[in-house]
């Protein structure tokens, strides 16, 4: 029986070991949602990432205008994020100009998700509720916004809500909290949220709101 003991050991060091690579995937004005999302037959929706996108994915959205509300579905984890991020050098606008939000509902909006980064997308004219910012995290644990900006949105630029552990830093918010309520930058009810090199300017008209940042009733906030 040793013998076959070792054949049966040796064998199993043989058999392939599942891949844990994660996916990368692509999005593109000229591409379609039918593609497999790959950079030569990329994706054409945004959304159509945030539906697919598990632990570990990337989505690198090519140059050009999305006019749409960007949910994502699915945290990351500690070891395995999920990024959403511009093309290297590209730039990337979501466009709520034709999306209607209901109050406390962001242009992009992550809710009660983990592990999540988006990075160098500009999202503009988010509204018609007093209180819709351009990006939103509510309730949610480790997400990072990075060197994104925002535009003419009715609340807030950036909120950040009953969240725990998340960055905020190098974005430039303009024209926020146009007629709208909140602040231009908004962190509340939240604690470890990091708030570094972002500029604020432009604001709206301030009716309603209007300061340029907050971090009212949080904790730990740097």
């Amino acid at each position: 029986m040793k013998p076959l003991m070792g054949a049966l050991v040796f064998a199993s060091l043989l058999l392939p070991i599942p891949s844990l690579q994660a996916a990368v995937y692509y999005i593109a004005t000229t591409g379609n949602d039918t593609n497999p999302g790959t950079l030569a037959l990329p994706w054409r929706n945004i959304t159509r990432a945030a539906t697919v996108l598990t632990a570990g994915d990337s989505v690198y959205i090519r140059s050009g205008s999305y006019s749409e509300r960007v949910v994502p579905r699915n945290s990351g984890t500690a070891a395995a994020e999920i990024l959403y991020s511009n093309y290297p050098a590209e730039a990337v606008t979501v466009d709520g100009s034709a999306v209607v939000l209901a109050g406390f509902q962001g242009l992009f909006h992550i809710g009660g998700k983990n592990h999540i980064r988006v990075s160098g997308i500009r999202v503009q004219d988010a509204g018609p509720d007093l209180q819709t910012p351009g990006f939103l995290v509510m309730a949610c644990n480790f997400v990072t916004v990075q060197s994104c900006s925002t535009y003419n949105t009715r609340s807030s630029g950036i909120g950040v809500w009953n969240s725990e552990n998340i960055i905020v830093e190098g974005c430039d918010i303009s024209l926020a909290c146009n007629d709208g309520g909140q602040e231009c930058l908004s962190v509340a009810q939240s604690a470890s949220v990091i708030v570094r090199n972002n500029v604020v300017r432009d604001g709206g008209p301030g009716t309603n709101g209007g300061e340029g940042s907050s971090c009212g009733d949080s904790g730990q906030v740097n």
